[in-house]
């Protein structure tokens, strides 16, 4: 039944944030000293973002596919989540419980 609570909680992800862009990673063993299955629920930021990717020496080159280069601008858009706003976050999909 995990794959049952993924699809609920990414529900109320959606809900929270009003945002539709999602990523959903399942790790299992990766890295772990007990090895077990867990998911990662992460909202992609919004493209109307406040920060603006800077093309840089470290850009993908042109001949990356454009899936490699969705990725690259979508981590640079990204920014800490400090624990106030973790905080607030938290209680926004609480709500939506």
């Amino acid at each position: 039944m995990p794959c049952f609570h993924v699809v609920r909680l990414t529900k109320f992800n959606l809900q929270a944030f009003d945002n539709t862009a999602l990523n959903v990673v399942c790790n299992q063993e990766y890295a772990q000293a007990v090895p077990h299955v867990h998911y990662h629920i992460v909202p992609a930021p919004h493209s109307h973002s406040n920060k603006t990717a800077v093309k840089s020496q470290e850009d993908p080159p042109e001949s990356e596919s454009s899936h490699q280069s969705m990725l690259k601008t979508e981590l640079l858009l990204r920014s800490e989540l400090d624990d106030e706003e973790g905080e607030r976050l938290a209680k926004l999909i609480q709500a939506k419980l």
